[in-house]
């Protein structure tokens, strides 16, 4: 028995499937969180939201739409995003950092897209990606490149 064809409805809701319902680390405060006191949720919980996480951002780049103008985007750009705070959760912040860095350079490969879909993800994205990245470098203490991201978020 096959599956359904890679761009159907039923592979996009697999995607979404793979990706945490819930993510015990939402934010990089609630990361920070983990850094001072007893940690509440396991490792290992944390380490298996970042795996689903990778799993979902992989279906969904292996969608042959990804390509050109990916339908999903703003799912995939989720991903650097959750992959960056599960990864400041767990202390890999050289990890954390590539996460986002990743992610700039996911919306930079769209950059002559000319699609809304990109236009609203370039609006939305960016600034957030340096806003994140800012943050935390200064939540470990880095405040002229905290300042520099601040600044490229602000100036995108």
């Amino acid at each position: 028995m096959t599956g359904p064809p890679p761009d159907s409805p039923q592979t996009s809701d697999r995607c979404q499937s793979m990706y945490p319902s819930s993510r015990t680390v939402t934010t990089l405060s609630d990361a920070q969180g983990r850094w001072y006191s007893e940690p509440t949720v396991p490792e290992d919980t944390l380490r298996a939201q970042l795996a689903r996480v990778l799993r979902a951002r992989k279906c969904y780049l292996n969608r042959p739409d990804s390509q050109a103008s990916p339908p999903h985007l703003d799912q995939i750009l989720e991903t650097y995003d959750a992959e960056g705070e599960l990864r400041a959760a767990l202390r890999e912040f050289d990890a954390a950092f590539a996460a986002y860095e990743d992610g700039l350079s996911r919306l930079n490969a769209h950059m002559n897209s000319s699609s809304a879909n990109y236009e609203d993800a370039e609006a939305t994205w960016r600034p957030f990606f340096h806003q994140q990245y800012g943050y935390l470098q200064y939540l470990l203490g880095n405040i002229a490149a905290s300042i520099n991201h601040y600044l490229q978020a602000y100036r995108t």
